[in-house]
């Protein structure tokens, strides 16, 4: 059962966004304005003052996203002097879903602000990078950046700043790269199709635990190297890195090619058929199987396959038969298979939002935020 404990970790990371390993709540999709019932948000504002990082993260990144007051008012504020860094990298991110003219004012403070966590400052830059007329300012937040400068360094790279693009491509040539999967993950999304080959030439020269992130953002950035290093992840006899390199495929439906071919062991293979499903292929039964069975780790790969699937197709054939299954494994599911079953109940009928309400006194405070946000939004 080796795989499972092992896993298991991984999935948690991946599931959460994590940066340095520490906990983190789903992300929050972009919506504007985000609403909250009464019920939700007592529910949330409860979970902001959470002693758990992950669960106050989440919990102040909604609110921030959801109060009429300019920049999110005081939870911005709040959010902004947090003694975590992952908490306020949550509130930059949701300041920059917000766009208005506040928000951008308090964004640009602290991209400006140099002593501010330079990963938070990264993040805050990476949410002005696209907006006209920061190219400048952007630029000198990573050209006086002792130490953590790289996500600002992509940000001003996406601005169209030549210096940064090239000490940023320095800085990938060296492999000398960070472990922030979220810094990773935006480098395979920043569009900047120039850095593909840098990061195919790192790919196995990064340390192990980051070895898969970089394949992925090579990948997304049209390397053929990224694509065949995860390819191997698949093939490979290691469980815990093939399951790794499936969730990092599990949301492009150009991956579909690399989820068919021959897995190295058979929980890999499993994982790899429930997640074709998401993308538009595989098989309902082995996704209800897994949400039906004992294994952990694929009852998690299967919520997050139909939740995908449901979220494309709502008139799916066959959804029923897995808000069903879902519906019934919610008192002895793990937590993060919960997290990923609330959108595919929200989509449901009054049976599926019942159960939801069921929700609100889950043991989980990161369960009892989604259902809150999914009830009340």
């Amino acid at each position: 059962v080796a795989h499972e404990r092992a896993h298991a970790m991984i999935l948690t990371l991946l599931l959460l966004g994590c940066v340095h390993r520490a906990p983190e709540g789903p992300p929050v999709t972009e919506s504007a304005p985000l609403q909250l019932g009464p019920e939700a948000r007592t529910i949330i504002e409860a979970a902001a003052a959470d002693l758990d990082v992950g669960v106050r993260r989440r919990a102040l990144a909604l609110l921030v996203e959801a109060d009429p007051a300019p920049a999110g008012g005081t939870w911005a504020s709040r959010g902004r002097y947090d003694p975590s860094p992952y908490v306020q990298r949550a509130v930059a991110e949701a300041l920059g879903r917000r766009h208005d003219p506040a928000s951008l004012d308090t964004l640009r403070a602290w991209v400006e602000d140099a002593a501010a966590d330079p990963w938070v400052r990264g993040a805050a830059a990476l949410a002005l990078a696209r907006t006209p007329g920061e190219q400048a300012r952007l630029a000198k937040a990573a050209a006086s950046a002792r130490s953590g400068a790289s996500a600002l360094l992509l940000a001003a790279t996406i601005a169209g700043d030549g210096d940064a693009r090239a000490r940023l491509r320095r800085t990938i040539e060296s492999g000398n790269l960070p472990m922030e999967l979220w810094f990773l993950a935006a480098l395979g999304e920043s569009g900047q199709d120039e850095l593909a080959g840098p990061l195919a030439a790192v790919i196995d020269l990064v340390e192990p635990e980051i070895r898969l992130p970089v394949a992925r953002a090579a990948w997304r950035l049209g390397a053929p190297a990224g694509e065949k290093a995860l390819a191997d992840a698949v093939a490979g006899t290691d469980e815990d890195v093939g399951l790794e390199a499936v969730e990092f495929l599990a949301d492009r439906p150009e991956a579909l090619p690399l989820l068919s071919g021959a897995a190295g062991t058979e929980i890999v293979g499993s994982a790899a058929a429930i997640t074709r499903f998401g993308l538009g292929g595989g098989d309902l039964k082995s996704v209800v199987a897994a949400l039906e069975g004992s294994d952990g780790d694929l009852a998690l790969f299967a919520a997050r396959a139909a939740a995908r699937r449901l979220a494309a197709e709502p008139t799916l054939s066959g959804a029923e038969r897995i808000r069903g299954a879902i519906r019934a494994s919610l008192e002895d599911a793990a937590p993060g298979v919960v997290l990923q079953a609330v959108p595919i109940l929200a989509g449901g009928g009054p049976t599926d939002r019942e159960a939801l309400r069921g929700l609100l006194s889950h043991e989980s405070a990161d369960v009892r935020v989604e259902a809150a946000l999914a009830l009340g939004g």
